[in-house]
């Protein structure tokens, strides 16, 4: 399990983990930036449950890379559907935008 500064480009905090990563190890790692100095802007996860309660006192960003595999299960990677298609091309389209434009997007498809 790896840290990293978003900043920088990288990794600041690192564990070998041989098993299920766990809320614990997410919380240790915190807790080292912390004593070391870092400033924690943001945790940016791949949504174990639990985490975004536990480290409530930061803003907290569901991964886009898992965020576009949840949608992609649920469609399918080739939907038949032209709504599901647009759906999927919108989340693609998700990591070279920013929030607003993407939201405004999402708004015109749910409307659709």
């Amino acid at each position: 399990m790896a840290i990293k500064d978003a900043v920088k480009g990288r990794i600041v905090w690192s564990k070998f983990i041989n098993r299920k990563e766990r809320i614990e190890d997410y919380v240790e790692g915190v807790k080292w930036l912390e004593n070391n100095g870092f400033e924690i802007m943001c945790i940016v996860s791949d949504g174990l449950r639990g985490l975004r309660e536990r480290l409530s006192r930061y803003p907290f960003q569901y991964c886009q890379f898992h965020q576009v595999k949840t949608v992609r299960h649920w469609l399918t990677s080739i939907p038949k559907l032209d709504a599901s298609r647009e759906l999927l091309d919108l989340t693609y389209f998700m990591v070279h935008t920013d929030r607003a434009s993407f939201e405004g997007l999402f708004g015109e498809w749910e409307c659709k």
